[in-house]
């Protein structure tokens, strides 16, 4: 049976935010443009890469997967384009 980590396994130093995002479940007809210009309205964007075919799941599904790279800084700015797809998210659901 598997138990949750204590205090004495977690690590003493907190750790860096990434400063690259995992896009994951992407329709099949995303397409690797609309993502980059999405993703490059938010400061700090340096690239977009995409997978060409789709990626097996845990899950058992599959789905096309982007990688989106941001600049380094004290506040990482993928937490704000989180948040905005969040929201945008929560929208369409109420819609």
């Amino acid at each position: 049976m598997a138990t949750s980590p204590t205090t004495a396994q977690m690590p003493q130093t907190p750790l860096t935010p990434s400063n690259t995002l995992f896009v994951t479940n992407l329709g099949p007809f995303c397409r690797e443009q609309e993502l980059s210009d999405l993703f490059n309205s938010f400061p700090g964007y340096v690239r977009l890469r995409m997978t060409k075919q789709p990626v097996q799941m845990q899950t058992g599904g599959s789905s096309l997967c982007a990688f989106v790279e941001y600049q380094v800084r004290e506040t990482t700015p993928s937490s704000s384009c989180i948040q905005f797809l969040y929201f945008i998210f929560i929208s369409m659901l109420a819609n």
